[in-house]
Protein backbone atom coordinates (compact mmCIF):
# COMPACT_ATOMS: atom_id res chain seq x y z
CA UNK A 1 0.00 0.00 0.00
CA UNK A 2 1.36 3.40 -1.00
CA UNK A 3 1.27 6.32 1.44
CA UNK A 4 -0.46 9.43 0.20
CA UNK A 5 0.10 12.93 1.50
CA UNK A 6 -3.20 12.82 3.37
CA UNK A 7 -2.26 9.54 5.03
CA UNK A 8 1.15 10.90 5.99
CA UNK A 9 -0.12 14.18 7.40
CA UNK A 10 0.22 14.38 11.13
CA UNK A 11 -1.69 16.78 13.29
CA UNK A 12 0.13 17.62 16.47
CA UNK A 13 -1.90 17.99 19.62
CA UNK A 14 -2.30 21.59 20.72
CA UNK A 15 0.28 22.92 23.13
CA UNK A 16 -1.38 23.55 26.50
CA UNK A 17 -1.46 27.16 27.66
CA UNK A 18 1.64 28.53 29.34
CA UNK A 19 1.27 28.54 33.14
CA UNK A 20 0.37 31.92 34.58
CA UNK A 21 2.62 33.31 37.29
CA UNK A 22 1.05 33.55 40.72
CA UNK A 23 -0.19 36.93 41.82
CA UNK A 24 1.28 38.61 44.89
CA UNK A 25 -1.42 37.40 47.25
CA UNK A 26 -0.98 33.73 46.19
CA UNK A 27 2.23 33.48 48.23
CA UNK A 28 2.08 34.02 51.97
CA UNK A 29 5.88 34.31 52.24
CA UNK A 30 5.93 31.63 54.93
CA UNK A 31 8.27 29.21 53.13
CA UNK A 32 5.59 26.57 52.60
CA UNK A 33 6.77 23.20 51.27
CA UNK A 34 4.22 23.44 48.45
CA UNK A 35 4.77 27.15 47.78
CA UNK A 36 2.86 28.69 44.86
CA UNK A 37 6.08 30.21 43.54
CA UNK A 38 7.91 26.87 43.55
CA UNK A 39 4.96 25.14 41.96
CA UNK A 40 4.84 27.80 39.25
CA UNK A 41 8.57 27.43 38.54
CA UNK A 42 8.16 23.66 38.25
CA UNK A 43 5.09 23.96 36.01
CA UNK A 44 6.83 26.55 33.84
CA UNK A 45 9.93 24.35 33.47
CA UNK A 46 7.78 21.40 32.43
CA UNK A 47 5.84 23.59 29.98
CA UNK A 48 9.07 24.94 28.44
CA UNK A 49 10.33 21.39 27.89
CA UNK A 50 7.00 20.41 26.34
CA UNK A 51 7.03 23.52 24.12
CA UNK A 52 10.55 22.67 22.91
CA UNK A 53 9.52 19.08 22.07
CA UNK A 54 6.40 20.41 20.35
CA UNK A 55 8.51 22.79 18.23
CA UNK A 56 10.91 19.95 17.33
CA UNK A 57 8.01 17.71 16.29
CA UNK A 58 6.45 20.51 14.27
CA UNK A 59 9.73 21.15 12.45
CA UNK A 60 10.22 17.43 11.78
CA UNK A 61 6.66 17.15 10.45
CA UNK A 62 7.19 20.13 8.16
CA UNK A 63 10.47 18.69 6.86
CA UNK A 64 8.81 15.32 6.25
CA UNK A 65 6.12 16.99 4.16
CA UNK A 66 8.51 19.21 2.22
CA UNK A 67 7.61 22.50 3.89
CA UNK A 68 10.32 25.10 4.24
CA UNK A 69 10.42 28.31 6.20
CA UNK A 70 10.39 30.28 2.97
CA UNK A 71 6.97 28.78 2.24
CA UNK A 72 5.77 29.80 5.70
CA UNK A 73 7.30 33.27 6.03
CA UNK A 74 4.00 34.72 7.22
CA UNK A 75 4.00 32.36 10.22
CA UNK A 76 5.85 33.51 13.31
CA UNK A 77 6.51 31.84 16.62
CA UNK A 78 5.28 33.51 19.81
Amino acid sequence: MRDTASQMSMTLPALPPKPLPPVDYDCCGGGCADCELRRYQQDLGEWLQLAARHADLQAATERAHGFTHSQNDDMSLP
